[in-house]
């Protein structure tokens, strides 16, 4: 099982840096590494605007390979967490559609209770 991760100050310039990390994994498939990108944006977003609203706080990004070409991301943050739950808010509103793209997306994805506050999501080839 192959796998990065890295200790990000909770600052926008973390998302860029939790998707160069995935350069370190080569194994991924193309056609998973779209999503794994896309989610992985999502989650490290949500960690920079609702964690802690320290700067000097950090966000936990951890990515590896499981058997069968799945992709586990773990995202964790200082904040004081949430339920897991798949609404967002207004269609026609910027923001808030982050959770709604990783429960279409991901095989699977939950939220690990207690701090730090952790979601995680796991990414699979799509049958064509």
């Amino acid at each position: 099982m192959a796998g990065v991760w890295r200790l990000l100050l909770a600052t926008p310039d973390a998302v860029p840096a939790a998707r160069h990390a995935l350069d370190e994994l080569p194994e991924i498939e193309d056609h998973t590494r779209g999503v794994v990108e896309l989610l992985t944006s999502e989650l490290v977003t949500n960690a920079v605007r609702h964690g802690s609203s320290d700067p000097h706080e950090s966000i936990l990004f951890a990515v590896r390979c499981l058997d069968g070409d799945c992709v586990r991301v773990e995202v964790c943050d200082e904040g004081s967490g949430f339920g897991q739950r798949g609404e967002g808010g207004e269609l026609l509103e910027p923001g808030g559609l982050g959770l709604l793209l990783v429960d279409a997306l991901a095989a699977r994805w939950g939220v690990c209770p207690g701090r730090p506050s952790c979601v995680w999501f796991e990414a699979e080839p799509t049958l064509h």
